[in-house]
């Protein structure tokens, strides 16, 4: 009779189990696109492993440079307008004491006029022209104060326009930098959506990926051995 041995070796020995798993990720990020504009360019296939920050995706910047050309513009016009208003602020306050001297002229000229009238050695002509003078000055003094007082009011609703166009500058910027769609994290390219020359909309789907470095392994342990293996752990084996 054909006979096989095998050598008989004392020791402790540990059962195990073979078991049939899945690998996943506990990390995967499906990417969309922030901004409306053409898919200019995409640099990976799927399978592809790519390094955290390497670009994936490029999309078109002209509507996004566009765009932010006009709200840098916006900007430098409400930068523009409260310089103007300093300087027209400082001009007022300068202007008014002139103006509040030559009223007090003009009124001391209604004074002679009325004076020489009432001696009758004046014309009601003259009285009427100089109390309009007056009148005129009154208005513009009047128009100069209300500037002065306002000044601050309307500074400040200069500096909220201008504080609206440095936000939708800096949205702008933001946008043009979104135009570029960069890994979030070392990963590998589970699929791509799009294709150059498609132009895709706000949250389009663009690329799906998952995280290489946050692999593991899921499988499922039959229920007659779970026992086993929890009384294994608990002991540490």
């Amino acid at each position: 009779w054909l006979v096989s041995a095998q050598p008989v070796e004392r020791k402790v020995w540990s059962p195990s189990l073979v078991l049939y798993g899945r690998v996943e990720s506990l990390w995967s990020s499906r990417l969309t696109a922030a901004v409306a504009a053409e898919v200019a360019e995409v640099t990976v296939i799927e399978g592809d492993d790519v390094a955290r920050g390497a670009l994936l995706i490029r999309l078109d910047e002209t509507d996004a440079r566009l765009t932010l050309a006009e709200r840098e513009a916006d900007l430098l016009e409400a930068e523009a307008k409260i310089a103007a208003e300093l300087t027209q602020h400082e001009s007022n306050l300068a202007v008014l004491p002139r103006e509040q001297e030559l009223l007090s002229l003009f009124q001391a000229e209604v004074d002679r006029t009325q004076d020489l009238f009432a001696k009758k050695a004046g014309s009601q002509s003259s009285l009427d022209t100089a109390r309009q003078a007056v009148e005129r000055q009154a208005i513009q003094v009047a128009t100069r104060e209300k500037l002065i007082t306002e000044y601050d009011a309307s500074l400040a609703e200069l500096e909220a326009r201008s504080a609206r166009a440095e936000a939708a500058r800096d949205r702008a910027k933001r946008d043009l930098e979104r135009t570029s769609i960069f890994a979030p994290f070392n990963a590998r390219v589970a699929k791509v959506l799009v294709a150059p020359g498609r132009r895709v909309r706000v949250g389009d789907e663009l690329i799906d990926l998952y995280d290489t470095e946050a692999l593991v392994v899921r499988a499922q342990v039959p229920s007659r051995y779970v026992g086993i293996v929890q009384r294994a752990r608990a002991a540490g084996k």
